[in-house]
């Protein structure tokens, strides 16, 4: 009797798992890309040279996130993703020197332009509705990056300067997220939505490299087949 009820879950966790397995693609878009440099400006006028205070420029942006995944049963899974973001921000601010008189006004401006490479781990448990599947889970993988940031500073006495020059964003680090997935059957295909959240660490190759966040949402459509 033990065998019998034995065979008879492992017939249907082999069922499910065949009917849930299959490849996906989707497109995405995350929000909260990040990028944060606070550096000291220099300035003369031509009889006095002084370091002002530091400025701290900000830039925020998106991505769009390219994934190729893969369900093993309705349990594991794996996600191969691309993510290009781009972010850029300004700063404004009027200065003055030591002894109080006007220093002029400096602008700031930082833009983050680059990609990385997501390769993940992916464990939740798919609930069955009959055509519709929805599946909480989380993951967890490498990350490689590469782009690069630039800074420029703009000096009202007509001074213009590179802060930072194209600095290379190589990297290498992780990642981990939580999500929900819901699948709409039709046949052996389906169409999905996704909602993920995802934290990354990298550590960049280039020491110059200020802060730098891809953490962020992600929304995703995608598309499954066998």
């Amino acid at each position: 009797m033990r065998k019998i009820l034995a065979l008879a879950l492992l017939t249907t966790f082999n069922l499910h798992a065949e009917d849930f397995s299959g490849h996906r693609i989707s497109i995405g878009f995350s929000n909260g890309i990040d990028a944060t440099h606070t550096f000291t400006p220099i300035i003369s006028d031509g009889t006095r040279e002084e370091a002002l205070e530091p400025i701290t420029t900000n830039a925020k942006g998106d991505a769009v996130n390219f994934t190729y995944g893969y369900d093993i049963n309705h349990i594991v899974g794996l996600n191969i993703e691309w993510i290009n973001h781009k972010a850029s921000g300004t700063t404004h601010g009027s200065y003055r020197w030591s002894d109080d008189s006007y220093a002029g006004d400096i602008a700031t401006g930082l833009k983050v332009d680059g990609g990385a490479l997501n390769i993940e781990g992916e464990v939740g448990y798919a609930l069955d509705f009959g055509n519709l599947q929805i599946k909480p889970f989380g993951t967890a993988g490498v990350v490689a990056s590469e782009g690069s940031i630039s800074g420029i500073a703009a000096h009202s006495y007509g001074l213009t300067y590179a802060i930072l020059d194209h600095v290379d964003l190589s990297g290498i680090g992780y990642s981990v997220g939580t999500g929900v997935r819901a699948e709409l059957t039709t046949g052996d295909r389906a169409v999905f939505g996704e909602i993920k959240l995802r934290e990354f660490d990298i550590a960049f190759q280039d020491s110059r490299v200020p802060n730098v966040d891809l953490s962020g949402l992600t929304f995703t459509i995608g598309y499954k087949f066998n």
